[in-house]
């Protein structure tokens, strides 16, 4: 059997949750005698290659890449749907001959490749890490933080979140945010919803076609696998008619006891992710301002070069408190760090699904502090292996951390019940079963 993954971004470049779990899943494949290739791509805006299509090999994974520079988006409509792609991505498909496409994101690659696939007679199935489908910023949050239930009738919430995110955007500058005074977007939707429309409406109804054409490219694939039942119920929201089948993510990672804490040591709490405002770093320094800090050591562990501003910010705030900039590590040493951690907060404003840090803390058996999101609290045994606080509230995180300061010995106890067992051999697997299952058919 051959698989081609299709994902946004991958390694060296990129090592975030969605392409740690198409290598995880990758590599193990490999070890059950599959054949794996993998189809990345670099974003429009970063560094250029020489041609469109590149190829090479990481830890035994061949990856080919698709240059964005080469075939930027000019417009919204572009950006997820770009007919272009058509004819690399039909070249791709028939050097590759793959007997399963696995979608694990379709940005960058957008809705042509589903279609060339279709066309050429390819199974897929895809994971959803995201809510990039139907929510244009993928957090699937508005620009108050809050959650968000996708495009309204007017997808005007949608072209809020668009205007915050413009700078990103050339063919969408003209969207920034406006001095105060100067109306909303959405007032400016309605004013310009007259005979001939105007730039907000044919971007509110490229909104709505944006959603309508990703919905139906899915709703082609045989299988959509989830990894949480949030992540699942969001979508049957807007696609109730796609075939789901939920699989937990399996982490690798060494599952032995935590270190006893030696007497008197301080209470170490940790936070490992991108210091970016979504991951919420800054909730964290704020709540360590409303309990006592003498007997506690802060790390924070993420790139300085992410966010530089945010993280500038993030270092001024943090004058005076017991905090500990780390810094990154490789991912294969997030045992030995996790060992060091009495407890791990993630105090993300966004709705995060199944993220791997958790479940390597998990299955460390570091007791955790999560926002409030139903994609984490779905592992979460309250008061068992952590604790919970609402999202975005600091007073809630420190009320949390307050459990660990006032009584030294709750992580310890808390260690000893949490776990997490799921492994990537166990994770593909179960995926394997699922690409025989779908094509059985073709081999009777």
């Amino acid at each position: 059997m051959k698989i081609l993954f299709v994902v946004h971004c991958f390694f060296p470049e990129h090592i975030y949750g969605t392409e740690t779990y198409t290598l995880n899943l990758a590599k193990n494949l490999q070890l059950l005698g599959r054949e794996v290739t993998v189809l990345s791509a670099v974003f429009a805006g970063e560094p250029r290659r020489e041609s469109l299509v590149t190829r090479y090999i990481f830890e035994g994974v061949p990856v080919i890449c698709i240059d964005r520079n080469h075939l930027p988006p000019v417009s919204l409509e572009t950006s997820y749907d770009l007919p272009a792609l058509e004819p690399v991505m039909d070249d791709i498909l028939r050097q590759e001959r793959p007997d399963i496409i696995h979608v694990n994101q379709l940005m960058n690659h957008t809705a042509a490749l589903p279609r060339v696939a279709r066309l050429l007679g390819i199974p897929v199935v895809a994971t959803l890490t995201d809510f990039q489908v139907f929510c244009f910023n993928g957090r699937l949050e508005d620009t108050r933080g809050l959650l968000c239930n996708g495009p309204d009738a007017l997808a005007a919430n949608c072209l809020d979140c668009l205007s915050r995110e413009a700078h990103n955007h050339p063919w969408a500058t003209d969207l920034s945010p406006r001095p105060p005074g100067t109306g909303s977007l959405a007032g400016r939707l309605l004013a310009s919803m007259r005979p001939g429309g105007g730039r907000l409406a044919r971007l509110r109804d490229g909104l709505l076609r944006r959603k309508t054409r990703l919905i139906a490219a899915y709703a082609d694939f045989d299988f959509v696998i989830t990894p949480t039942a949030f992540l699942e119920t969001a979508f049957r929201r807007h696609a109730p008619d796609w075939s789901y089948r939920r699989m937990h993510f399996g982490v690798d990672v060494d599952r032995s006891s935590k270190p006893p804490r030696q007497p008197g040591s301080p209470l170490v709490v940790g936070f490992i992710g991108q210091l970016t405002p979504h991951k919420g770093p800054d909730l964290l320094i704020e709540a360590l301002r409303q309990i006592p800090t003498q007997n506690l050591h802060v790390r924070l562990y993420g790139s300085e070069q992410q966010d530089p501003a945010f993280f500038a910010r993030l270092r001024a705030s943090a004058a005076g408190l017991p905090i500990e900039f780390a810094g990154t590590f490789p991912g294969h040493h997030i045992a030995a760090v996790l060992r060091e951690i009495d407890v791990l907060v993630i105090p993300s404003r966004w709705h995060e699904n199944s993220p791997l840090v958790l479940l390597n803390a998990l299955a460390t058996h570091t007791p955790v502090i999560i926002s409030a999101a139903s994609g984490m609290t779905e592992f979460l045994h309250e008061g068992k292996n952590g604790y919970s606080f609402p999202m975005g509230d600091a007073a809630g995180l420190a009320s949390a951390i307050r459990h660990f300061v006032e009584d030294p010995s709750l992580a310890a106890r808390l260690s000893s019940g949490t776990t997490y067992e799921s492994t990537t051999e166990d994770m593909a697997t179960q995926v394997d079963a699922l690409y025989r299952q779908v094509l059985a058919p073709q081999i009777q």
